[in-house]
Protein backbone atom coordinates (compact mmCIF):
# COMPACT_ATOMS: atom_id res chain seq x y z
CA UNK A 1 0.00 0.00 0.00
CA UNK A 2 1.08 3.57 -1.24
CA UNK A 3 0.40 6.35 0.81
CA UNK A 4 1.08 10.44 -0.33
CA UNK A 5 0.71 13.09 2.27
CA UNK A 6 1.29 16.83 1.65
CA UNK A 7 2.10 19.10 4.39
CA UNK A 8 0.21 22.28 5.13
CA UNK A 9 -2.06 24.08 2.68
CA UNK A 10 -1.45 27.68 3.24
CA UNK A 11 -3.80 29.95 1.57
CA UNK A 12 -4.57 30.38 -1.61
CA UNK A 13 -1.53 29.95 -3.02
CA UNK A 14 -0.81 26.69 -1.63
CA UNK A 15 -4.67 25.43 -3.05
CA UNK A 16 -3.36 26.28 -6.35
CA UNK A 17 0.14 24.65 -5.71
CA UNK A 18 -1.78 21.60 -4.13
CA UNK A 19 -4.14 21.82 -7.42
CA UNK A 20 -1.34 22.12 -9.91
CA UNK A 21 1.11 18.91 -8.79
CA UNK A 22 -1.26 16.35 -7.16
CA UNK A 23 -2.64 15.03 -10.58
CA UNK A 24 0.73 14.35 -11.84
CA UNK A 25 1.81 12.84 -8.98
CA UNK A 26 -1.24 10.69 -8.35
CA UNK A 27 0.11 9.84 -11.98
CA UNK A 28 3.64 9.33 -11.43
CA UNK A 29 3.58 7.41 -7.89
CA UNK A 30 0.07 5.99 -7.90
CA UNK A 31 -0.72 5.89 -4.31
CA UNK A 32 -3.77 4.48 -2.93
CA UNK A 33 -4.65 6.58 -0.51
CA UNK A 34 -3.59 10.81 -0.54
CA UNK A 35 -3.94 12.86 2.82
CA UNK A 36 -3.34 16.29 3.14
CA UNK A 37 -3.22 19.08 5.40
CA UNK A 38 -5.73 21.49 5.52
CA UNK A 39 -5.61 23.76 9.06
CA UNK A 40 -4.20 26.98 7.13
CA UNK A 41 -5.88 26.89 3.91
CA UNK A 42 -8.63 29.71 4.55
CA UNK A 43 -6.39 32.43 4.19
CA UNK A 44 -4.11 30.78 6.52
CA UNK A 45 -6.54 29.72 9.39
CA UNK A 46 -9.11 27.48 9.20
CA UNK A 47 -11.16 25.61 6.51
CA UNK A 48 -14.22 26.46 4.58
CA UNK A 49 -17.00 24.03 3.23
CA UNK A 50 -15.55 25.30 -0.41
CA UNK A 51 -12.07 24.71 0.02
CA UNK A 52 -13.14 20.78 1.68
CA UNK A 53 -14.99 20.17 -1.58
CA UNK A 54 -11.95 20.94 -3.38
CA UNK A 55 -9.73 18.73 -1.36
CA UNK A 56 -12.30 16.02 -1.85
CA UNK A 57 -12.32 16.71 -6.01
CA UNK A 58 -8.72 16.63 -5.88
CA UNK A 59 -8.81 13.20 -4.46
CA UNK A 60 -8.06 13.73 -0.99
CA UNK A 61 -9.23 10.67 0.54
CA UNK A 62 -8.07 12.36 4.13
CA UNK A 63 -7.84 16.08 5.64
CA UNK A 64 -6.14 16.72 8.97
CA UNK A 65 -6.39 19.55 11.04
CA UNK A 66 -4.19 21.21 13.46
CA UNK A 67 -4.16 24.33 16.29
CA UNK A 68 -6.19 27.00 14.01
CA UNK A 69 -9.09 24.09 12.86
CA UNK A 70 -11.94 26.34 14.28
CA UNK A 71 -10.34 29.40 13.22
CA UNK A 72 -12.94 30.01 10.74
CA UNK A 73 -16.27 29.37 12.11
CA UNK A 74 -17.61 28.07 8.74
CA UNK A 75 -16.48 24.65 9.75
CA UNK A 76 -19.30 24.55 12.10
CA UNK A 77 -21.80 24.62 9.69
CA UNK A 78 -20.58 21.55 7.71
CA UNK A 79 -18.29 19.77 10.01
CA UNK A 80 -21.07 16.78 10.64
CA UNK A 81 -21.34 16.08 7.10
CA UNK A 82 -17.20 16.48 6.66
CA UNK A 83 -16.72 12.75 6.34
CA UNK A 84 -12.98 12.59 5.54
CA UNK A 85 -11.81 15.46 8.29
CA UNK A 86 -9.85 14.25 11.04
CA UNK A 87 -9.77 16.81 13.92
CA UNK A 88 -7.11 16.69 16.49
CA UNK A 89 -8.01 14.25 19.46
CA UNK A 90 -6.42 16.49 22.50
CA UNK A 91 -7.72 19.87 21.97
CA UNK A 92 -11.01 22.08 21.42
CA UNK A 93 -13.46 20.03 24.26
CA UNK A 94 -16.32 22.66 23.47
CA UNK A 95 -16.46 21.54 19.48
CA UNK A 96 -17.46 19.10 17.50
CA UNK A 97 -14.64 16.64 16.72
CA UNK A 98 -13.60 13.97 14.05
CA UNK A 99 -10.64 12.12 16.18
CA UNK A 100 -10.67 9.51 13.68
CA UNK A 101 -10.83 8.85 9.70
CA UNK A 102 -11.08 5.20 8.86
CA UNK A 103 -9.65 3.55 4.97
CA UNK A 104 -10.04 0.10 4.13
CA UNK A 105 -7.52 -1.62 1.83
CA UNK A 106 -7.19 -5.35 1.00
CA UNK A 107 -9.59 -5.99 4.05
CA UNK A 108 -7.45 -3.66 6.47
CA UNK A 109 -8.88 -1.38 8.86
CA UNK A 110 -6.50 1.96 8.61
CA UNK A 111 -7.22 4.23 11.30
CA UNK A 112 -5.92 8.24 10.56
CA UNK A 113 -5.52 10.22 14.36
CA UNK A 114 -4.51 13.83 14.52
CA UNK A 115 -2.79 15.45 17.53
CA UNK A 116 -1.46 18.78 18.71
CA UNK A 117 1.65 19.30 20.59
CA UNK A 118 2.14 20.79 24.01
CA UNK A 119 5.99 22.62 23.65
CA UNK A 120 5.38 26.30 22.10
CA UNK A 121 1.80 25.87 21.56
CA UNK A 122 -1.28 26.56 22.86
CA UNK A 123 -2.47 24.80 25.95
CA UNK A 124 -4.01 21.04 25.03
CA UNK A 125 -6.51 19.28 27.01
CA UNK A 126 -4.40 15.95 26.97
CA UNK A 127 -0.91 15.06 26.59
CA UNK A 128 -0.32 13.27 22.79
CA UNK A 129 0.66 10.88 24.54
CA UNK A 130 -2.11 9.50 26.67
CA UNK A 131 -4.16 11.14 23.94
CA UNK A 132 -2.84 8.52 21.52
CA UNK A 133 -3.03 5.71 23.68
CA UNK A 134 -6.49 6.49 24.25
CA UNK A 135 -7.28 6.41 20.69
CA UNK A 136 -5.01 3.31 20.23
CA UNK A 137 -7.83 1.54 22.52
CA UNK A 138 -10.93 3.07 21.49
CA UNK A 139 -10.19 2.70 17.95
CA UNK A 140 -8.81 -0.85 16.62
CA UNK A 141 -6.94 -0.68 13.42
CA UNK A 142 -4.67 -2.88 11.61
CA UNK A 143 -2.64 -0.09 10.23
CA UNK A 144 -2.56 3.70 12.42
CA UNK A 145 -1.36 6.69 10.39
CA UNK A 146 -0.86 9.97 13.19
CA UNK A 147 -0.41 13.58 12.01
CA UNK A 148 1.28 15.27 15.20
CA UNK A 149 1.23 18.92 14.24
CA UNK A 150 3.46 20.04 16.57
CA UNK A 151 6.42 22.54 17.06
CA UNK A 152 9.29 20.94 18.72
CA UNK A 153 10.76 18.35 16.58
CA UNK A 154 11.31 16.80 19.73
CA UNK A 155 8.61 16.23 20.93
CA UNK A 156 7.53 14.59 17.53
CA UNK A 157 10.61 12.13 18.17
CA UNK A 158 9.52 11.60 21.27
CA UNK A 159 6.05 10.32 20.16
CA UNK A 160 7.76 7.80 17.60
CA UNK A 161 10.23 6.41 20.58
CA UNK A 162 6.80 5.68 22.74
CA UNK A 163 4.50 4.16 19.49
CA UNK A 164 6.32 2.93 16.97
CA UNK A 165 5.63 -0.61 17.59
CA UNK A 166 1.72 0.59 17.20
CA UNK A 167 2.09 3.31 15.12
CA UNK A 168 3.19 2.55 11.36
CA UNK A 169 3.51 6.38 10.19
CA UNK A 170 3.70 9.74 12.01
CA UNK A 171 4.07 12.91 9.98
CA UNK A 172 5.35 16.15 11.81
CA UNK A 173 3.38 19.36 10.55
CA UNK A 174 2.72 23.05 11.69
CA UNK A 175 6.18 24.16 11.13
CA UNK A 176 5.91 24.41 7.36
CA UNK A 177 9.36 23.52 6.74
CA UNK A 178 10.06 20.28 5.71
CA UNK A 179 12.95 18.63 7.20
CA UNK A 180 15.41 16.48 6.13
CA UNK A 181 15.63 13.13 9.12
CA UNK A 182 12.50 11.08 7.26
CA UNK A 183 13.46 7.65 8.39
CA UNK A 184 11.61 4.11 8.97
CA UNK A 185 12.06 3.29 12.95
CA UNK A 186 10.89 -0.15 13.36
CA UNK A 187 8.41 -0.71 11.00
CA UNK A 188 7.37 2.99 11.76
CA UNK A 189 7.47 5.56 9.18
CA UNK A 190 8.59 9.28 10.46
CA UNK A 191 9.41 12.89 9.59
CA UNK A 192 9.73 15.69 11.49
CA UNK A 193 7.80 18.21 9.64
CA UNK A 194 6.85 17.34 5.63
CA UNK A 195 6.67 21.04 5.14
CA UNK A 196 3.90 23.33 3.73
CA UNK A 197 2.19 24.26 0.03
CA UNK A 198 2.64 27.89 0.10
CA UNK A 199 4.01 30.75 -1.21
CA UNK A 200 8.12 30.17 -1.44
CA UNK A 201 9.41 33.41 -1.39
CA UNK A 202 7.73 34.04 2.12
CA UNK A 203 8.18 33.41 6.10
CA UNK A 204 6.64 30.01 6.32
CA UNK A 205 3.93 30.79 3.92
CA UNK A 206 3.27 34.25 5.59
CA UNK A 207 3.45 37.45 3.57
CA UNK A 208 7.34 39.07 4.48
CA UNK A 209 7.01 42.61 4.42
CA UNK A 210 4.14 41.67 7.15
CA UNK A 211 6.18 40.30 8.84
CA UNK A 212 9.45 42.76 9.28
CA UNK A 213 6.62 45.43 9.80
CA UNK A 214 5.57 43.55 13.10
CA UNK A 215 9.08 43.12 14.03
CA UNK A 216 10.17 46.59 13.20
CA UNK A 217 7.32 48.14 14.91
CA UNK A 218 5.63 46.27 17.09
CA UNK A 219 2.41 46.93 15.75
CA UNK A 220 -0.19 43.59 15.79
CA UNK A 221 -0.94 42.71 12.29
CA UNK A 222 -3.05 40.13 10.67
CA UNK A 223 -2.36 36.78 9.18
CA UNK A 224 -1.52 37.35 5.36
CA UNK A 225 -0.95 34.56 3.39
CA UNK A 226 1.95 35.07 0.17
CA UNK A 227 1.30 35.79 -2.86
CA UNK A 228 4.65 34.36 -4.13
CA UNK A 229 4.90 31.41 -6.74
CA UNK A 230 4.13 28.07 -4.74
CA UNK A 231 6.36 25.08 -2.95
CA UNK A 232 4.72 21.83 -3.07
CA UNK A 233 5.78 19.41 -0.18
CA UNK A 234 5.09 16.10 0.71
CA UNK A 235 5.81 12.63 1.63
CA UNK A 236 5.02 9.19 -0.25
CA UNK A 237 5.30 6.24 2.23
CA UNK A 238 5.32 2.61 1.32
CA UNK A 239 3.95 0.02 3.57
CA UNK A 240 4.10 -3.97 3.82
CA UNK A 241 0.91 -4.97 2.77
CA UNK A 242 1.22 -8.36 4.94
CA UNK A 243 2.43 -6.87 8.09
CA UNK A 244 0.90 -3.40 7.85
CA UNK A 245 4.36 -1.71 8.49
CA UNK A 246 6.18 1.15 6.57
CA UNK A 247 8.89 -0.53 4.43
CA UNK A 248 10.17 3.22 2.92
CA UNK A 249 9.58 7.10 3.12
CA UNK A 250 10.61 9.61 0.42
CA UNK A 251 10.09 13.52 0.46
CA UNK A 252 9.03 15.50 -2.40
CA UNK A 253 9.45 18.92 -2.20
CA UNK A 254 8.50 20.80 -6.08
CA UNK A 255 9.91 24.69 -5.86
CA UNK A 256 9.10 27.30 -8.33
CA UNK A 257 10.91 27.79 -11.30
CA UNK A 258 13.88 30.75 -10.82
CA UNK A 259 12.41 33.57 -12.83
CA UNK A 260 14.63 34.51 -15.34
CA UNK A 261 16.40 37.65 -15.24
CA UNK A 262 14.93 40.52 -17.40
CA UNK A 263 11.95 42.18 -17.79
CA UNK A 264 8.09 42.12 -18.60
CA UNK A 265 7.42 41.72 -22.34
CA UNK A 266 11.39 41.50 -22.87
CA UNK A 267 10.95 39.04 -25.54
CA UNK A 268 7.59 41.00 -27.01
CA UNK A 269 9.53 44.53 -27.59
CA UNK A 270 10.90 45.37 -31.14
CA UNK A 271 10.84 48.81 -31.52
CA UNK A 272 14.56 50.59 -32.20
CA UNK A 273 15.19 54.24 -31.47
CA UNK A 274 18.32 56.38 -32.15
CA UNK A 275 18.34 59.00 -29.89
CA UNK A 276 21.85 60.86 -29.98
CA UNK A 277 21.89 61.68 -26.47
CA UNK A 278 22.13 58.54 -25.61
CA UNK A 279 24.43 57.10 -27.73
CA UNK A 280 24.48 53.09 -27.62
CA UNK A 281 20.82 52.48 -26.14
CA UNK A 282 18.44 51.96 -29.23
CA UNK A 283 16.15 49.19 -27.62
CA UNK A 284 14.31 48.53 -24.27
CA UNK A 285 16.35 45.94 -23.85
CA UNK A 286 19.99 48.23 -23.99
CA UNK A 287 18.28 50.24 -21.51
CA UNK A 288 17.62 47.75 -18.94
CA UNK A 289 21.36 45.87 -19.81
CA UNK A 290 22.67 49.24 -18.77
CA UNK A 291 20.81 50.25 -15.81
CA UNK A 292 21.39 46.82 -14.24
CA UNK A 293 24.89 47.36 -13.36
CA UNK A 294 23.74 51.42 -12.37
CA UNK A 295 20.78 50.67 -9.96
CA UNK A 296 21.41 51.68 -6.45
CA UNK A 297 20.12 52.33 -2.92
CA UNK A 298 20.77 56.12 -3.76
CA UNK A 299 18.54 55.49 -6.50
CA UNK A 300 15.32 53.19 -4.37
CA UNK A 301 12.60 54.91 -3.09
CA UNK A 302 13.51 55.94 0.55
CA UNK A 303 10.76 53.56 2.01
CA UNK A 304 12.21 50.73 0.31
CA UNK A 305 15.85 51.15 0.92
CA UNK A 306 16.41 48.67 3.99
CA UNK A 307 15.00 45.59 1.81
CA UNK A 308 16.87 46.90 -1.44
CA UNK A 309 19.99 44.56 -2.63
CA UNK A 310 21.93 43.74 -5.78
CA UNK A 311 19.78 40.74 -5.89
CA UNK A 312 16.55 42.22 -6.11
CA UNK A 313 17.97 45.90 -7.99
CA UNK A 314 14.65 46.87 -9.69
CA UNK A 315 13.28 47.53 -6.38
CA UNK A 316 11.91 50.55 -5.68
CA UNK A 317 13.24 52.10 -9.20
CA UNK A 318 9.95 52.18 -11.00
CA UNK A 319 9.10 55.75 -11.69
CA UNK A 320 12.45 57.24 -12.06
CA UNK A 321 13.55 54.24 -14.77
CA UNK A 322 10.23 55.13 -16.32
CA UNK A 323 10.67 58.62 -16.88
CA UNK A 324 14.06 58.36 -17.88
CA UNK A 325 13.08 55.48 -20.41
CA UNK A 326 10.74 57.94 -21.52
CA UNK A 327 13.23 60.86 -22.41
CA UNK A 328 14.93 58.32 -24.30
CA UNK A 329 12.63 56.95 -26.44
CA UNK A 330 9.42 58.62 -25.78
CA UNK A 331 5.78 57.48 -25.47
CA UNK A 332 3.71 56.96 -22.37
CA UNK A 333 3.97 55.93 -18.71
CA UNK A 334 1.33 54.34 -16.70
CA UNK A 335 0.87 53.51 -13.55
CA UNK A 336 -0.29 50.34 -11.91
CA UNK A 337 -2.64 50.85 -8.88
CA UNK A 338 -0.76 48.84 -6.03
CA UNK A 339 -2.70 48.05 -2.31
CA UNK A 340 -0.71 50.39 -0.64
CA UNK A 341 -1.80 53.05 -2.84
CA UNK A 342 0.93 53.70 -4.63
CA UNK A 343 1.32 53.12 -8.05
CA UNK A 344 3.72 50.92 -10.46
CA UNK A 345 5.35 52.29 -12.85
CA UNK A 346 5.64 51.27 -16.81
CA UNK A 347 6.17 52.34 -20.44
CA UNK A 348 3.95 52.28 -23.88
CA UNK A 349 6.58 52.94 -27.21
CA UNK A 350 4.74 52.56 -30.33
CA UNK A 351 2.17 51.13 -28.59
CA UNK A 352 4.25 48.42 -26.98
CA UNK A 353 3.93 47.75 -23.09
CA UNK A 354 7.00 46.94 -21.32
CA UNK A 355 8.17 47.21 -17.72
CA UNK A 356 11.64 47.30 -16.85
CA UNK A 357 11.05 47.16 -13.55
CA UNK A 358 9.08 43.96 -12.98
CA UNK A 359 11.20 41.79 -11.57
CA UNK A 360 10.87 43.03 -7.73
CA UNK A 361 7.48 41.56 -8.00
CA UNK A 362 8.88 37.78 -8.09
CA UNK A 363 6.37 36.59 -10.79
CA UNK A 364 3.34 38.27 -8.89
CA UNK A 365 1.22 38.91 -12.20
CA UNK A 366 0.14 42.77 -12.15
CA UNK A 367 -2.77 44.00 -13.91
CA UNK A 368 -1.28 46.09 -16.85
CA UNK A 369 -4.90 46.87 -18.05
CA UNK A 370 -6.16 48.59 -15.49
CA UNK A 371 -3.74 51.20 -15.24
CA UNK A 372 -3.37 55.23 -15.29
CA UNK A 373 -1.53 57.82 -16.84
CA UNK A 374 1.52 58.99 -14.32
CA UNK A 375 2.24 63.02 -15.01
CA UNK A 376 5.99 63.95 -14.89
CA UNK A 377 5.21 67.17 -13.07
CA UNK A 378 3.45 65.57 -10.10
CA UNK A 379 5.80 62.69 -9.66
CA UNK A 380 8.84 65.29 -9.12
CA UNK A 381 6.77 67.61 -7.33
CA UNK A 382 9.18 65.47 -4.75
CA UNK A 383 12.07 66.97 -4.92
CA UNK A 384 13.71 63.30 -2.94
CA UNK A 385 12.36 61.82 -6.08
CA UNK A 386 13.19 64.61 -8.84
CA UNK A 387 16.69 64.00 -7.09
CA UNK A 388 17.10 60.66 -7.48
CA UNK A 389 16.01 60.66 -11.27
CA UNK A 390 18.38 63.13 -12.04
CA UNK A 391 20.86 60.66 -10.57
CA UNK A 392 19.95 57.80 -12.20
CA UNK A 393 20.32 59.90 -15.50
CA UNK A 394 23.66 61.12 -14.72
CA UNK A 395 25.38 57.60 -13.78
CA UNK A 396 23.76 56.55 -17.12
CA UNK A 397 25.08 58.85 -19.34
CA UNK A 398 28.81 58.65 -17.56
CA UNK A 399 28.42 54.62 -17.97
CA UNK A 400 27.49 55.57 -21.77
CA UNK A 401 29.59 57.95 -22.47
Amino acid sequence: MRILFAGDIVGKRGREVLAKHLPSLKAQYEPDFVIVNGENAAHGKGITKKIYNSFVSLGADVITMGNHTFSNDNLLTFIGEADRLVTPANRDPDKPSRPVKYLEYQGKKIAVFNLVGEIFMDPVTESPAAALERLIREYPADLRIVDFHAEATSEKAILLRLFYDQVSLIVGTHTHVQTADECVYKGCAFISDIGMCGGYDSIIGRDTQEILERVKTGKHTHFVPADTPGIFSAVVVDFNDETCRAESIRRIQIRPEEPKPGFRNADKVTFQIDNPSFPGIHTAKDLYDALSGIWCRETCAPRMREEWTPENKTLGQCSVTAFLCQDIFGGEVYGVPLEDGNYHCFNVVEGEVFDLTSEQFAGKDLVYTKAYPQSRKTHFAKEEKRLRYELLRQKLIEKIS
